[in-house]
C-alpha cells in the first residue's frame, strides 16, 4: 500500500466512514490514477475535468456510481491532499429523484415463505421487521438482542451510528426457534470463517426467494427497508419515529418515503370540499 493511500483511508476512518464507504472510494481513486497511469497526487485541474467527462458521456456508468466517483475525488482532493482549488469548480451532478422500489406485504410474505431454510428466513425477517440496511443485518451479534426492552441494538449503522430497530413478539420468536435450531456464538448469521456471513449472501438469498416466490419485480436487501418505512407509514405511525428507526440524520430523507403511500393520499380530504361551490 503506497503512503497516498495509507493516508486517504486514514482519513476516511478518522470521519468513521463506513467500510463499504471506504472500499468504494478507494475503488473509484484506483480506476481514476489507472485511466492516467500515474499518481492522482500528480494530475490537473483540467485533467480531472476531462476524466469526468469522458466518464459522463463515454463511460456508460450508472449515475449513482458517476456521483459517488466525484465525491471521492473531491474527498480526496480537499482532505488528503488539502487541494481543494483543485475541484472547487468541478460540476455535481444532480440526481434524479426516482421513487423508492416496495414490495406489497403479500410479497413480503411469499418472499420470507419461500426461503430455503430457516437461517434464510430469519435474516429475511430481520431486514424487513426492522428496516436494517444490509451492512446493518450482516453485523448483529446476539448480544445486540435485547429481550427485555425488546428492542435490537444497531451498533453498526451508516456513519458508524448506533440506534435502536424494533424487536416484535413475531420476530423475536422466530430468532428464539433460530437460535436453538442453529446456535450462533457470537455474531447472529455468522460466516465460513467465524466472522460475520457476507453481504453478498444476503443479496443472494433476496434474489433466490423472489424466484421461488414467483416474484416479477427485482428483489434485493434494500427493498425490505423500503418497504418497511412505506408500510410503517401505512399503517399511521408518525414520520419522525420512522426517521429515528430507519436511523435518517435528515427527515427530508425520510419524507421521500410519502410520495409511495398512495393509501394515505386516499384518506386526505381537498381544502374544496369543505367549499360550498353551488
Amino acid at each position: 500500500m503506497t503512503p497516498l493511500r495509507k493516508k486517504f483511508i486514514e482519513d476516511m476512518n478518522i470521519r468513521n466512514f463506513a467500510e463499504s464507504t471506504q472500499k468504494a472510494y478507494v475503488s473509484a481513486l484506483v480506476r481514476f490514477s489507472q485511466y492516467f497511469k500515474r499518481s492522482p497526487e500528480d494530475i490537473s485541474e483540467e485533467e480531472v475535468r476531462k476524466y469526468l467527462l469522458y466518464l459522463s458521456q463515454e463511460g456508460k456508468i450508472h449515475p449513482a456510481s458517476f456521483r459517488q466517483i466525484i465525491t471521492a475525488v473531491r474527498f480526496f482532493y480537499t482532505v488528503t491532499l488539502g487541494r481543494e482549488w483543485m475541484i472547487r469548480h468541478l460540476p455535481f451532478p444532480k440526481a434524479a429523484k426516482k421513487l423508492p422500489e416496495i414490495l406489497s406485504r403479500e410479497e413480503v410474505r411469499k418472499l420470507i415463505r419461500a426461503s430455503r431454510s430457516i437461517r434464510d428466513r430469519t435474516m429475511l425477517s430481520v431486514a424487513y421487521g426492522t428496516g436494517a440496511r444490509v451492512s446493518e443485518v450482516v453485523h448483529l451479534r446476539i448480544s445486540d438482542i435485547d429481550r427485555a426492552q425488546r428492542v435490537i441494538h444497531i451498533r453498526n449503522g451508516k456513519g458508524r451510528k448506533e440506534r435502536r430497530a424494533i424487536l416484535s413478539p413475531q420476530l423475536l420468536k422466530m430468532l428464539e426457534k433460530y437460535w436453538l435450531e442453529c446456535r450462533p456464538k457470537d455474531y447472529l448469521f455468522p460466516g465460513l470463517e467465524g466472522g460475520a456471513v457476507n453481504e453478498s449472501v444476503l443479496q443472494r438469498v433476496c434474489k433466490d426467494a423472489a424466484l421461488r416466490a414467483g416474484i416479477s419485480k427485482r428483489v434485493y436487501p434494500h427493498i425490505l427497508r423500503h418497504s418497511f418505512a412505506t408500510h410503517l407509514l401505512e399503517q399511521g405511525t408518525d414520520i419522525r419515529t420512522v426517521q429515528v428507526l430507519l436511523g435518517h440524520s435528515h427527515i427530508t430523507t425520510t419524507t421521500g418515503y410519502l410520495r409511495v403511500t398512495g393509501h394515505l393520499l386516499s384518506k386526505v380530504t381537498s381544502p374544496l370540499d369543505a367549499l360550498s361551490t353551488r
